[in-house]
């Protein structure tokens, strides 16, 4: 079966090595999203358990003009009288929602007449995503935004959602014996994504009745029994903020997550975190930090740069690196370099009219 998951535009790499980390199989990369193939109990998988995509669709068409719009087989997966609603994404297309919504709705009703439309509970949602020329459409197997934590309750104005949080690690390379600090934790939303890919616990682990798929005909609610059973424990993910605000937060949030014997949050300044770690111990830092604007002075923003590149020089091993998300690099790259910093890779996507950046640092070469 043909699929579709989709991500922030710029990050189509993160969600090929999120595919395969999930579900084993190789993906290829479409603007904002990623096509592979896959049996549905996979697809199932990947939407439950993957932590870097928006939605995940099984493919039933594509086309390249609206009127174009064939979907056929619905009867396998809906039965008769079933309700249904339709969205969409469009990105780089002439075309808007109010033309794309209807032709596949009518594509729908056309191979199933027995479907019936209704926008405020339906049982299924039918999903289109136009990126230039082409029209893919199929069954949202999730029915909401994947891309949304219901562990951020107390979430911080600059806070990342859980997919861009998940993208940084995956630029960090993280894995499930990598030790890591997160550094101005805000939330705690990348901690947080770092404790349920290293524990196999699902971002949705407690929103298991909201998944759509579970109505489909060839599938069984019994999956999420053998999914969650590959829950184990995990190293601790260490979450640092100078704030007891967001201490307190980024903790009330990881309980709610399910991983709040993993994350531990404490208040502390930058400049002690070294105190509580032994020299070139640590594996990767990540930040979330903050760039030049009416609240934070340029002179700040460079004292918050030069410390965290100083606290990295002293606890990053050989091969660590620090991955940091910011809007703005200049300043950045300015103390990178001073402190002996060099930018090994970057990210640059973009959601909801938005550009993030991802830049992971490494240590210059001698």
């Amino acid at each position: 079966m043909k699929a579709l998951a989709i991500l922030p535009e710029g990050l189509e790499q993160v969600g090929i090595n999120e595919v395969s980390r999930v579900i084993g199989i190789r993906a290829e990369a479409v603007q904002g999203a990623v096509l592979f193939d896959a049996e549905l109990k996979k697809l199932c998988e990947l939407a439950y358990r993957g932590q870097a995509f928006s939605r995940v669709v099984l493919l039933l068409a594509d086309a390249q003009r609206l009127d174009e719009i064939s979907l056929s087989g619905l009867s396998r997966w809906f039965s008769p009288g079933d309700t249904f609603c339709v969205e969409c994404i469009h990105v780089d297309s002439s075309a808007t929602s109010l033309e794309i919504v209807p032709a596949v709705a009518a594509a729908a009703k056309e191979d199933m007449p027995s479907l019936k439309l209704d926008l405020k509970q339906p049982k299924h949602t039918l999903f289109a995503y136009v990126a230039k020329d082409i029209c893919w459409s199929g069954i949202d197997l999730s029915g909401f935004d994947l891309s949304k934590r219901a562990y951020r309750i107390f979430t911080h104005p600059a806070g990342l959602k859980g997919n861009e949080a998940f993208a940084v690690l995956s630029m960090a390379g993280c894995k499930p014996d990598s030790r890591l600090i997160n550094l101005q934790c805000n939330d705690g939303s990348i901690a947080i994504e770092a404790a349920l890919m290293r524990s196999a616990t699902s971002p949705f682990f407690y929103e298991k009745k909201n998944f759509s798929f579970v109505s489909l005909k060839a599938a069984d609610s019994k999956w999420f029994e053998q999914w969650d059973a590959r829950r184990t424990e995990a190293q601790t993910v260490f979450a640092f903020d100078s704030s007891m605000n967001w201490v307190t937060g980024t903790n009330k949030n990881a309980k709610i997550a399910g991983v709040s014997s993993i994350v531990r949050a404490s208040r502390m300044e930058p400049e002690f975190i070294d105190v509580k770690f032994d020299r070139n111990s640590v594996d990767i830092i990540a930040a979330r930090l903050p760039g030049p604007s009416k609240r934070i002075h340029e002179k700040i923003a460079v004292r918050i740069y030069d410390e965290l590149f100083s606290q990295a020089s002293n606890l990053l091993t050989g091969k660590g690196s620090l991955v940091v998300w910011i809007s703005s690099q200049e300043l950045l790259l300015a103390s990178a370099e001073k402190h002996g910093f060099s930018a090994d890779s970057e990210l640059i996507y973009t959601k909801g009219g938005h550009k993030g950046r991802i830049i992971r640092f490494i240590k210059a070469r001698p």
